[in-house]
């Protein structure tokens, strides 16, 4: 649901379109990064300059706790639960997409070891 104009988390789909919004959030906030970073820590929040830099020019999705900071920093806090929700969504997709988990990782090598030189370990 968009609150007057703001941009709707809801509609990302992926990391990028996730950042893309946080980008259109920071414009519409008028505030600079150094701003933003004192708004983060009048709350309590740690969110350093550099870190919105590197957020803001990549299309990865950013940590909980950096898009918490953020979006409480460009006052959008009344919409935390729908940026935080629109997060795990697109994580979880990423989840499933990842072709292999380190465990699945080390099962598979280990029963290579097996296969190659009889001798499981």
């Amino acid at each position: 649901m968009e609150a007057q104009g703001e941009p709707d988390p809801a509609g990302a789909q992926d990391a990028a379109a996730l950042v893309a919004l946080m980008r259109e959030l920071r414009e519409r906030s008028g505030l600079t990064y150094r701003r933003l970073q004192e708004r983060a820590a009048e709350r309590g929040m740690a969110l350093a300059r550099s870190t919105i830099s590197d957020v803001l020019a990549r299309d990865a999705l950013p940590r909980p706790e950096v898009l918490e900071a953020f979006v409480v920093a460009c006052g959008a806090e009344s919409r935390l639960g729908e940026w935080l929700a629109a997060r795990e969504r697109i994580a979880g997709r990423q989840r499933e997409r990842a072709p292999g988990t380190p465990t699945g990782t080390r099962r598979a090598a280990r029963l290579l070891s097996c296969l190659l030189y009889t001798s499981c370990v």
